[in-house]
């Protein structure tokens, strides 16, 4: 009886760390003020916050037209396209983990226009102005990159090149969306700062900070299962990879903290498509391109044409 009480205790409290720890990672932040100078200059964007407030409110010198869709599941997803006449294509931007397009590609966005293409901003699911209570990782939002993916060629047409750009989280969604019935008009793939699979970022955040990483990520996928129907372990980037036809930019900064540069070399050895690989020394999560701006030009440049 005893023995019985105390099982049914400890089963209790591991699922109460579960749903805590769960709700800490997935669950929705507060959403950013990309036009807000207090924005950048705390957390992931402090480094940097200077040029990157003055490049996300330069954003706002650009014509913009807000887009809505459903996602499969039912949310409504939010978009903003900054179109540009004559656009060769269209560069679809995914940010990352509890983050904001403007502040991740706000530097990014004039050269893409500078080579003539058009570029529409997605708010993932559970960030910004899109709905959503929970963060999958990629796991769900790879099929909202199909989605939008399929609302661009509907609006431009078949033969308008698309080209799926993340950082990040963005980018382990645009890698896995890859093994998705994508439409043919995708062209290319440019991921920036990616990890190899939820579990595996998760599971290195877990570590660092001296927790035991097997049970909790056990706890979490339970939770994410019972509240979103997905499982953090049910797809990763290399899986795609495996499969992948279309051609994809990789990009990582080796001296990245947060996602570990060997998971880009991971994903880029599994990759079957054709492939280039820029790494930048001394550059942290997601800095590659302000800390090494020439190189990060060039391979983007060379790519889109």
């Amino acid at each position: 009886m005893i023995i019985g009480i105390l099982l049914a205790v400890l089963a209790a409290l591991l699922l109460t760390a579960g749903y805590i720890a769960m709700n800490l990672a997935l669950r929705r932040g507060k959403a950013l003020d990309p036009r807000a100078e207090q924005t950048f200059q705390h957390g992931m964007y402090a480094k940097n916050g200077r040029l990157l407030y003055e490049s996300s409110l330069a954003l706002s010198d650009y014509p913009s037209e807000d887009i809505g869709i459903k996602s499969f599941d039912g949310l409504k997803l939010h978009g903003r396209l900054l179109p540009l006449e004559n656009a060769k294509g269209t560069i679809l931007l995914f940010h990352g983990y509890r983050s904001c397009g403007d502040g991740d590609f706000g530097c990014a966005v004039p050269l893409m226009r500078s080579l003539g293409y058009q570029v529409l901003i997605v708010d993932q699911r559970a960030h910004q102005q899109s709905e959503g209570r929970y963060i999958t990782f990629g796991i769900l939002e790879r099929h909202d990159a199909l989605s939008w993916a399929r609302e661009m060629e509907r609006r431009f047409g078949p033969e308008h090149p698309l080209v799926l750009d993340g950082i990040s989280m963005g980018a382990a969604t645009v890698l896995m969306a890859t093994a998705l019935p994508l439409p043919k008009s995708v062209r290319g793939i440019i991921a920036d700062s990616g990890f190899s699979s939820p579990n595996a970022i998760i599971g290195s955040v877990i570590r660092r900070l001296h927790l035991p990483a097997r049970p909790l990520l056990w706890l979490m996928d339970l939770w994410c299962r019972l509240l979103t129907g997905a499982s953090l372990g049910e797809y990763s980037v290399p899986e795609a990879m495996a499969q992948c036809q279309i051609p994809v930019l990789f990009v990582h900064g080796k001296a990245d903290s947060l996602v570990p540069w060997e998971m880009t070399r991971e994903n880029y050895d599994a990759c079957r498509s054709e492939k280039h690989l820029v790494l930048v020394d001394n550059a942290e999560h997601g800095e590659s391109f302000l800390v090494d701006r020439v190189a990060c030009e060039k391979a983007i440049t060379d790519f889109l044409r």
